[in-house]
This record gives C-alpha cells, structure tokens and sequence, in this order.
C-alpha cells in the first residue's frame, strides 16, 4: 500500500519523474487530500484507490487504473458520476456527502458491491444497475419508493436501506434471488402482505419498528430475524418458519411467550433488557442451542446479517 497523502506535492512538482512500484496494488490520498487527478498514470498493477476525506474534484475524463477493482471516496465528494467507469471494477463506495442523481450512469458490467453514503437521496426508478451486483447499500437519508420501477437486478443478494426510509413495502417486487435484506431505523411499516423473496435468509427490522405478525408469511428460507428497539407485538399467534434459526427481540419486547410455538430448527433466542415474563411453562424446541436474556444491543443490523456476538 502506498499512501500519497504527503507525497502528492513531490508528484504534483515533478509530474513526469515519479515511477510507481511495479508491484503496487493499494493506492491511499490522505483525509486533507484535494487535487485534480486527470492526467494521473495509474501504476498498471493498481487493484485499489482510497480518496480521502476532502476529495472533492470532478472525475470525467479519468484514465483508471486497468486492474482496477476497489475505488472508495471520501465523505466530502459531492461530484457528477456519469462517466466511464472501469470496466474491471467490482466495488464502488460513496462518502456522506454524495448526492448525485444516478439514473443515467452507466455502471460496469463488473460491479458487484455498490454503496452510497448518508446523505444520499436520489429516486432509483429507471436505474440501469449492473446484472452482476449482488449488494447495494442505500444508507442514511434515502427514503425514496421502492417499488415495481426499482428494476432490481436478478443477481441482488443482499440490499441495506437506510435510517430514514419509512415508505410501503407492500407491493414490492423483491429480486429473485436476494438473501438478505436490512431496513433502516425510521421503517415502521405494515408487512403482513409483502410477497417476500423466496431465498431470503436474513431479515433485520431497525430500531422503530412495532407493527403485529399474526398475518405475515415468512419466506421459507428464513433463518435468521431480527426486531429493533422498539418492537413490542404479541407472538402468541405468530407462525414462524421452519427454516429459522437465530431470533432476536429488541430492549422493549416484554410478551408472553407461554405458548409460542417455536420453529423446530431454532437454535440461539434472544431477549432484550426489559423481557420480564415466565418462562417455567415454556416449551422450548429441542434444536435450542443458546437463550439471551438482555445486556446486547440489536439496532445495528449487522448484529443479525453479520457475525453476532451472543455473549461478549
């Protein structure tokens, strides 16, 4: 890795006599970073280029690196993004500042991890997305429809939307194949008649959520689900899928949960701080390998489509 924080001025000085490493892979600007970058000759080695904090310059007319697969920018860049991309790039990460429409950029045909940052607020309706990506991330203040006109591609497999997005859902058509699926804080929306992908296997409610279960159909494949903060609905008559295996409630759940009937392959249960219910006429499935009763957080939806930690 190499980081052209403070080497930048030797290369703005001497233009032409910087020789990158033939080995180079990494490429880092520093946080106070700020130049035009046309006319850079990318080391041809380069897989990845990190922009710092500050960068903010245009980038039309940019030669990329022809290997290259990594490209984050920093949170202050706020510039047009409908240029040619390279062809090679798999991961493309945006700053807080972002919020550019994206309707007409063309993405490469390579990308497979697209993320926008939290101030990023443009309508997806009409996107062209790329068919190999398989996660998109709208994060923070998004709070655009998503509906029919999203145009999904088939090869999404997990999709994070962000803390302020509190639109429907219900008529939703999800990508086929998508397995995970988180959303934001603010969402607390009806679910009981969303058609859900039939391959999700993670499925993460933020922090405000609280609407009832009885009627919502689970995906079949469903093996992991997480409720947020508030969550506080009776499960009594809530019929979960066979599939599950990780069920988490948030630091409001106080329910009866005498006569739940727990899916078969249920294996870690978790309770948040304020659970305060018997538990001595609980049938408990068989398959229960770990219960939780408070002291863990599970607003972040990472906890539950990532690594949880049950016990720290």
């Amino acid at each position: 890795m190499f980081d052209a924080g403070c080497g930048w001025r030797l290369y703005r000085r001497g233009r032409g006599l910087l020789r990158w490493p033939e080995t180079l892979r990494k490429l880092t600007f520093g946080r106070e970073f700020n130049e035009p970058i046309q006319g850079i000759l990318w080391p041809p080695s380069l897989e990845e280029v990190r922009f710092g904090a500050s960068f903010n310059q245009p980038i039309q007319d940019i030669v990329w690196p022809v290997c290259l697969q990594r490209l984050t920018i920093g949170h202050y860049f706020d510039q047009p993004v409908d240029i040619d991309w390279p062809e090679t790039l798999r991961q493309l990460t945006f700053g807080h500042c972002f919020d550019q429409r994206v309707d007409a950029v063309k993405w490469p045909s390579s990308l497979q991890e697209l993320v926008f940052g939290a101030f990023f607020n443009q309508p997806i309706d009409g996107v062209l997305w790329p068919l190999s990506l398989r996660h998109l991330a709208l994060t923070g203040f998004f709070k655009h429809a998503i509906g029919n006109g999203a145009g999904w591609p088939s090869s999404l497999r997990r999709l994070t939307i962000g803390q302020n997005f509190i639109q429907p859902i219900a008529t939703v058509s999800w990508p086929p194949l998508m397995e995970e699926l988180t959303l934001g804080t603010f969402f607390n929306q009806p679910i009981d008649a969303v058609v859900w992908p039939v391959s999700l296997q993670c499925l993460s409610f933020g922090s405000s959520f609280n609407q009832p279960l009885d009627n919502v159909s689970w995906p079949a494949l469903l093996q992991r689900l997480c409720f947020g903060r508030a969550f506080n609905q009776p499960i009594d008559g809530t019929s979960w899928p066979s599939s599950l295996q990780q069920l988490t409630f948030g630091q409001e759940f106080n329910q009866s949960i005498t006569g739940v009937v727990w899916p078969h392959s249920l294996q870690r249960l978790k309770f948040g701080d304020r659970f305060d219910q018997r538990i001595d006429d609980v049938t408990w499935p068989d398959s229960l390998q770990e219960v939780c009763f408070g002291g863990y957080s599970t607003s972040e939806s990472r906890e539950c489509c990532g690594h949880p930690r049950w016990n720290d």
